[in-house]
């Protein structure tokens, strides 16, 4: 069994990923000025993707989640980790991005990220994604196409470590939202894994 905690991003979030009905304007996902239904994402609550919980922070102002330009992403104390969740989203396609998580030990394990596009067809219901039942576009028409997606992209590491400090890379076209560390529940046994992108 696999316990959850939610990493905070306080301070860190640049960018504006959702509007509502009344603002659609204001959307920036891309060049065109397309968003997400902010009504259809839970700030300030859970939302499950891929089987793993995370925890939408209240927006910020202006700002709702991570362009990647390098940020450091201090992890509060928690139990020993497996491996770590991002919610995120790729701008123009599908995006990669490296990630290095630093341990109170001293580990170094460098990782690979990977966020799909966060544009899929309708009528496609990913598994490791949340999909929402439609696109903003900034004129307030509707285009029935296509559908804007959240996926789950998790890494594990071979064994167990204090995770103090996650850096991010620099992908202006890779999106975070949230994060979560993986943990084993109290009492559970966990083979070890090699440690890999998700």
């Amino acid at each position: 069994m696999i316990a959850h905690t939610p990493v905070p991003l306080d301070g860190l979030r640049n960018a504006r990923a959702a509007t509502r009905d009344a603002d659609r304007h204001r959307g920036g996902v891309n060049a065109w000025g397309n968003s997400f239904p902010a009504e259809e994402l839970p700030f300030g609550a859970a939302l499950r993707v891929g089987g793993i919980p995370f925890v939408l922070p209240p927006v910020d102002g202006e700002h709702d989640h991570v362009e990647t330009l390098g940020q450091a992403i201090r992890i509060p104390p928690a139990s020993p980790s497996l491996g770590v969740a991002l919610l995120c989203f790729g701008e123009m396609g599908d995006q990669a991005l490296g990630v290095d998580l630093y341990g109170h030990g001293g580990e170094h394990l460098p990782l690979v990220a990977r966020a799909k596009g966060w544009l899929v067809p309708r009528g496609e219901a990913p598994a490791d994604a949340h999909v929402c039942s439609h696109l903003h576009y900034p004129g307030g028409y509707e285009l029935d196409p296509l559908r804007p997606a959240l996926w789950c992209s998790a890494s594990r590491w071979e064994a167990p470590v204090a995770a103090a400090l996650l850096r991010l890379g620099i992908n202006p076209l890779f999106h975070l939202v949230a994060v979560t560390l993986l943990h084993a529940a109290p009492g559970a046994a966990e083979a070890p894994r090699a440690a890999h992108g998700g």
